[in-house]
């Protein structure tokens, strides 16, 4: 008994599965399956011997638990997220790349055209994109928000992923209609915490292969998205 117990205190840790706590975020219903099937086929498919924990979490708490080593993978975020300074490791290439869109009245005219712009509070790339067209920017709390902002006449237009376009055929949201073009198209990528840079690196030769092979576009359709 007492050499079963040992074996079982001093087993190489290399045996052991180890645990990973992943943050993602998931602006409409659907993404994070899409996000938790990507992330496991990428890792899986380079290293069989972890497990994945899963924490839905905004963007300045998943910054903050980063560079603190309290998570280890944070899933589809831009080089904007992270400092150089900071403790992370980025993908060798995008997972994808995010279409931001404006969501204005009725009709959308080019992105120039408009001053007042709501964004949801924590979204930098909507930041970003706000001073490049130099908009007098609004945060709202959610993109549902933002969009009923733009439904009542109290912004002009509304800065926001692509994705959510799929709520508008809501009756609360009769007219609001999506650019056709997005206004940004920005990658994104795995990033970890620096401990894990052979992880990363094996994860970024796996993401090379399913681009290559298709797997990436299949079930970027499966989800009834785009891969870009």
């Amino acid at each position: 008994m007492r050499r079963w117990l040992f074996l079982l205190l001093f087993l190489p840790t290399s045996v052991l599965a180890s645990v990973l706590t992943v943050a993602f975020r998931e602006p409409i219903q659907g993404v994070g399956e899409l996000t938790k099937q990507l992330t496991e086929r990428m890792l899986f498919s380079s290293e069989q011997n972890i497990e994945l924990r899963w924490e839905e979490m905004p963007l300045k708490r998943a910054q903050f638990s980063m560079v603190k080593g309290v998570i280890d993978i944070d899933f589809a975020r831009t080089r904007f997220a992270y400092d150089k300074s900071d403790p992370v490791v980025f993908t060798s290439e995008a997972i994808f790349s995010i279409n931001y869109h404006l969501f204005a009245r009725t009709h959308v005219l080019v992105a120039d055209d408009y001053q007042r712009v709501v964004g949801v509070i924590g979204d930098q790339l909507s930041a970003e994109i706000a001073k490049r067209h130099q908009w007098r920017m609004v945060w709202a709390r959610s993109e549902t928000d933002a969009l009923a902002m733009v439904q009542n006449g109290r912004v002009e237009a509304m800065v926001g992923f692509g994705g959510i376009e799929q709520v508008l055929d809501r009756p609360s949201l009769s007219h609001v209609v999506a650019s056709e073009k997005p206004v940004a198209s920005i990658p994104v990528y795995l990033v970890f915490h620096k401990r894990h840079q052979l992880l990363a690196e094996r994860a970024s030769v796996a993401l090379a292969r399913m681009k290559q092979n298709g797997e990436i576009t299949a079930l970027f359709k499966e989800h009834g998205l785009l891969a870009r």
